[in-house]
Parts: structure tokens; C-alpha cells; sequence
């Protein structure tokens, strides 16, 4: 059976309307079930401005404009501040999990929930809530603070939840403007790199761990458009390669809509996953339907071979109309079953 990633974000009424929907339409074909993002997360990490303009420490410039996402006002330090004192807490993360979570296990308990899903936490890495909120002058000092909160949070999601029970999947997105030469301040690759694995590092061995691999979705566009897959390919092997602590249960790499080339999927030739980790291509789209996801399907059987995958969409759905959603979860199953 063809297996189903939903990537996080997924704009329904509330966490509860997730799980059933989502259980119902495609229960089988899921290893894992986030809670959909909904509420005060549903765009991603805007809830994490709040975080920012609550700390004593910053300070907040007016809004403008920027060549991508949202008119947001960036946050530097206050004058006369000590930046080395600077920290944050309560970010919310850890809030969210354990009240979903809640919720997740008595649908399980229930049956409405297939007894073989993992709750899925969906986070985005602390590089991207920091270059979209912090002043580019003041990143390199905010990033280590932020990380530090992120990261205390994740650990205890995963003290609190049950590890049997548990998912944990890191959002990569801005690491692919660093690796694609856009100006997001001073961020060398090798600290992109480091700070990638030690993200996986803080998740327990029995806590299973996936990196979703991303080039944006605001407005449904890319931050800036790949060539092909290569950088994809590049961060995948990075993390198979450097993060030997402990398994990488799964991988999930973007298809643009209009990628059905084989030059877009190439460089997956060159893929060195372990057997142990699960390949998820995020090739389904709304608006060609089942034979737009299944042509992109084609061509990366032509170029992987006997390397399986799973399918997925190419992000999650936050910014989505929601009288969408449905016909879009259905979409996924109706893929999945036709691949099978």
C-alpha cells in the first residue's frame, strides 16, 4: 500500500475535525496524523510574532514590503540592551502538542483513529521564524537564543508523550534560500548544516523523526524557483550521512506543479537514503487532479527506479481556502490507491 504524508498545516475547524476527516479518508495509507495547525497556527509561524513582541529584549520596525511572504515588521534589540541575556520561552509548541494530543488518544482509544498511527508534531526549524521576524543585523545573536527555547520544547513534547505514540517532523524551509544564494543575513552552509543536524539529534531513537524539505508556499509560489532537485538532494544526503545517532524514519521533497521533466527529478538519482528511511514525494496538486499527480508519478519511477516512495502535496495547506481541504485529502487517497 502506497503510504500518505501530510505534510502539517491543514485549515479545518479545529484539531478534532482533523483527525476524524483524515482518519476517514485515508486511515490506511497513514504512518502519521498531525493535528492540522489549526487556530492560532494555522499560517505556519505567524503565532511567533506574539513571541517576539512580548520579549523585553527587542523591539519592533514598522512594516514593509519584501520580496516574499508577508508585510512584517522586524524585530532588533532595544537600545541599550545586553543581547547575550536574551531568551525566550513559552512559544507554544509544547502547549499545543500535549492539548492535541489529548485528543489524539482518546480518538484512538475509540477506534476512530487506526490503532498503527503516530501523532505527528509538525515544527519549523528555528531558521525560519528567526530570518522572518529578526532585523538581518541582529540574527546571528537571536538565532542561538530562539534554537535553544525551540529545542527545550521539542524535548519536552517528547518527554511528555508516550515515544511509541510519537512523531516528530522538522519544517526545512529557509535553508534552501541560504543554499540558493538569496540574501537572508549572515548564515554560513556549514552552520546551516550543523544546526539541520542537531535538530534530529534532540529527538529520541524511539521517537520517529522526518525532515520536510521546502521552497515556500506563500501565495502558492516559491521563495525562488529550483533548477531541479539537486538542492533537495544535497540536504537529504547531508542529513543520511551526518546524522548517524539515529534513524530517519522519514524524507519528503517537493514537486512543482508544472515538473514533470525528467531534469526536475535527475539528481534523485544520486539519493544515498538508508533502507530505513522513507521516501515521500510531494507531487500532488489541486489543480491538475489525479492525472497531473500521476504523470509526476511517471517520471520519478523513470529516474528512481526501484526505490519506493509515498506521496504527499508539495506543502501543507494552511494558507488554503478551507471548503478546499476535503477534495484535497480526497485527492491524496484517490493517488495513492491508483499507485498502488
Amino acid at each position: 500500500m502506497i503510504p500518505i504524508l501530510l505534510v502539517g498545516s491543514i485549515p479545518l475547524i479545529d484539531n478534532e475535525q482533523v483527525f476524524k476527516c483524515v482518519s476517514e479518508i485515508m486511515g490506511s495509507h497513514l504512518r502519521y496524523i498531525p493535528d492540522g495547525e489549526t487556530g492560532k497556527r494555522r499560517m505556519w509561524i505567524g503565532f511567533q510574532e506574539c513571541v517576539f513582541a512580548r520579549n523585553p529584549l527587542l523591539t519592533q520596525d514598522p512594516p514593509f514590503n519584501i520580496h516574499y511572504g508577508p508585510q512584517i515588521g522586524k524585530f532588533r534589540f532595544r537600545d541599550g540592551s545586553n543581547r547575550m541575556e536574551l531568551k525566550f520561552d513559552n512559544l507554544g509548541y509544547l502547549e499545543a502538542a500535549l492539548n492535541s494530543f489529548a485528543l489524539f488518544k482518546k480518538l484512538k482509544e475509540d477506534g476512530t483513529i487506526p490503532t498503527h498511527v503516530r501523532f505527528q508534531v509538525s515544527v519549523p526549524s528555528p531558521l525560519a521564524t528567526v530570518i522572518t521576524f529578526a532585523d538581518p543585523s541582529t540574527i546571528v545573536d537571536v538565532l542561538p537564543a530562539y534554537g535553544r527555547a525551540l529545542l527545550a520544547e521539542v524535548e519536552l513534547i517528547c518527554a511528555k508523550i508516550p515515544h511509541d505514540q510519537l512523531a516528530i517532523q522538522w519544517d526545512l524551509a529557509f535553508e534552501f534560500a541560504v543554499l540558493e544564494g538569496v540574501p537572508v543575513g549572515e548564515i554560513s552552509i556549514d552552520q546551516l548544516f550543523r544546526d539541520v543536524i542537531a535538530l534530529g539529534t534532540v529527538v529520541p531513537e524511539d521517537v520517529h523523526l522526518g525532515f520536510h524539505l521546502c521552497y515556500g508556499d506563500y501565495g502558492h509560489k516559491h521563495f525562488v524557483e529550483p533548477n531541479d532537485s539537486s538542492k533537495l538532494v544535497q540536504m537529504a544526503n547531508t542529513l543520511t550521512k551526518q546524522l548517524l545517532s539515529r534513524t530517519i524514519n522519514w524524507i519528503h521533497l517537493p514537486i512543482p506543479r508544472d515538473r514533470t521533466d525528467e531534469d526536475y527529478f535527475r539528481p534523485m538519482k544520486d539519493l544515498e537514503l538508508r533502507n530505513d528511511t522513507e521516501l515521500y514525494l510531494g507531487l500532488i496538486h489541486l489543480t491538475d487532479g489525479v492525472d497531473g499527480s500521476l504523470r509526476r508519478a511517471q517520471t520519478a519511477k523513470k529516474v528512481l527506479g526501484s526505490l519506493p516512495f509515498g506521496v504527499a502535496a508539495e506543502c501543507g495547506f494552511g494558507r488554503r481556502p478551507p471548503e478546499t481541504i476535503l477534495d484535497l485529502l480526497k485527492l491524496h487517497a484517490d493517488v495513492a490507491r491508483k499507485l498502488d
